[in-house]
Order: C-alpha cells, then structure tokens, then sequence
C-alpha cells in the first residue's frame, strides 16, 4: 500500500506541466517507480502551473524540480502554442527545468533554448531539452537527468534532519529500545523527528552519496540488505553512571 504524501514525507517535490494525459501518466510511473518519496502536481495549461507556482511559493513548499512542455494551451481546452512565461517564472525562482517537447525543431523553440537559456548556462544553471518519442527511451533520459537534482536534495535534507535531531539533544534524554535492525539499540531521542530521519534513510539508502552514508554510519549501526537501510540507534550519550545521582 502506497503512503499518504504528508508533508513530512515528500522528499523532493515536481512540477510537470505536460497538456497529453497519456505522456503525463506514462511519465509519472517511470519516475515514481525509479525515485522514493515523491511528490508530483501536474498542470495541462500555462494559467494552471502559474497557479500552482504561486500557490507553492506562498506555502512555502517550492518545486525542486520541474519538467516542462513548451508547447501548452494558455487555458484549458485552448490549442497549444509555443509559450515561454512558464519557465521565465520558474528560472526567475531559480527553479531546476527539464523541457521536453514534440517539436524540437520548431524555429520558436530553438530560439528559446538558444537565447534564453544560453544566459541560464553561463550562471552555471543546467537546462536540457528531451525530445519526446514514441516508446520508453525518453522517459528514461528524464531520469537520468533528474538523478543529480534528487541526490542533492535527499542529501541536503538528511544532512539538515540529522544536525537538528542530533545536534541539540541533551545527554540525559536516553533510553532503551529494539533497534530496527533486531538488536537491542540505545534510544537517544525517541521523537517523531528521529523517526521520520530513519524512513528516510531507509527508503533512500539506495541512492546516497558515500559521503552521506559515512555520516550516517557515525550514528548507526548499519546492515543493507537489498539496497536498504536496516538502522541501529547507538548511543551517542552513555548512561549515568550508577551512584551519579546521589
């Protein structure tokens, strides 16, 4: 069974704005097959994805990566048309864009990625244009590329959640439990936070950094069966010795 996407579970957020149903559908699966913890909105017209932009800014859920069409209706229902104010609006937030089109020699769109995005380049922003073919090849050069974004992002936040967790925690918050990995781990903090750190881990194991997993392994016991994490807290705080309290 598929977890509900709370907030706290959504690890890397996009936006595909894409008016073919069929490619949106097609596209959603291949990546949520490929990549853990995603959440995905998805808008047909320019009007819709402006919105949604907008409305993720002010909550302060910002896309970490969207994949654009560049040929979209400007209402729903509308004929698409070559239209560029959707990636002005993300590239001014200096939001990640992947376009894919139909028509990549289209004199409009060749344009665009020559002028607009040459300036993107210079900045050291990657922008990439996939052609959309008949069949899985395409589908497949999108997550290839997607898969520096999403390292980034996951690490980013491991680094972010494990800092926060175990970076303030006072020695005498300790305790015992049953680690993850069978054991008879060494509870530091036994909050939500520490939990959602270890599902976290669990279920991107897969694809960090070594860099990432050498700072996990300075505060877990780790065994990997199958490309994922089983943890076992260690005791980062010892206990107080018998007779301390006296």
């Amino acid at each position: 069974m598929r977890r509900p996407r709370s907030e706290s579970y959504v690890v890397f957020r996009i936006l595909l704005v894409e008016d073919d149903p069929d490619v949106a559908k097609h596209l959603g699966n291949v990546i949520e097959n490929r990549y853990p913890r995603v959440a995905m909105d998805r808008a047909e017209a320019v009007d819709t994805a402006m919105n949604l932009i907008g409305r993720r800014l002010h909550e302060r859920t910002i896309y970490d990566l969207a994949i654009l069409d560049l040929k979209l209706p400007s209402t729903q229902g509308e004929n698409p048309e070559v239209d560029t104010r959707v990636c002005a609006y993300l590239r001014q937030k200096l939001i990640p864009i992947i376009h894919v089109t139909a028509f990549p020699t289209d004199p409009l769109i060749r344009d665009h990625m020559a002028k607009e995005h040459a300036k993107d380049k210079l900045l050291g922003q990657q922008m990439t244009l996939v052609r959309k073919t008949v069949g899985p090849t395409w589908g497949k050069e999108i997550i290839g590329l997607m898969k520096g974004y999403y390292e980034d992002r996951i690490s980013l936040r491991l680094r972010e959640s494990l800092s926060r967790v175990f970076g303030s925690i006072p020695p005498n918050v300790s305790g015992s439990r049953r680690g993850l990995g069978g054991g008879d781990g060494f509870l530091v903090c036994g909050t939500h936070a520490l939990i959602q750190i270890e599902d976290d881990i669990r279920d991107t194991w897969s694809i960090l950094s070594e860099e990432v997993r050498k700072e996990i392994r300075s505060i877990y016991a780790t065994v990997v069966e199958d490309d994922q994490a089983q943890l076992q807290l260690l005791a980062l705080f010892p206990p107080e010795p018998e007779g301390s309290r006296e």
